[in-house]
């Protein structure tokens, strides 16, 4: 089993992918550990290069007016993203023109997060602190 893997880039969906977003409806971590790194591999982590973490996701996917529609798939997330990678989030993706399943997130792209209490709907330890709070909430 290899630890380290690269964060996928594909030249082909750069090139010739349509653009999209996908909403996450739900993730799950795959791999969970500490290790311990350091010189080139740290770089290579902090950077995004390369992860330790692999996501289980379920994506809703939007590209252009097409209806969206629903991908499951496994991803590495590079490790400076990982904490924004929550139901709610919105992610931009290339899909392949002649396979809407085929499809890869875009790291370098804008990443929506969903707002304090989007978050808490589906979690409940953080409704649960948002309800205990002494100052109201913004008015919006």
């Amino acid at each position: 089993m290899r630890i380290f893997k690269k964060v996928k880039r594909s030249e082909d969906l750069r090139a010739n992918g349509r653009r999209g977003t996908a909403r996450v409806l739900s993730s799950k971590l795959l791999n969970r550990g500490e290790f311990q790194v350091s010189g080139k591999r740290a770089e290579q982590l902090m950077s995004g290069e390369a992860t330790m973490t692999t996501l289980k996701l379920e994506l809703e996917v939007t590209v252009d007016a097409d209806a969206p529609y629903t991908v499951k798939l496994k991803a590495p997330v590079p490790m400076m993203e990982l904490t924004k990678v929550t139901a709610g989030t919105v992610l931009p993706v290339l899909v392949d023109p002649g396979d809407a399943e085929h499809l890869e997130i875009d790291w370098d792209g804008e990443i929506v997060e969903p707002s304090l209490e989007e978050r808490a709907r589906n979690d409940p330890m953080l409704q649960s602190l948002l309800d205990r709070r002494i100052d109201p909430p913004p008015a919006g």
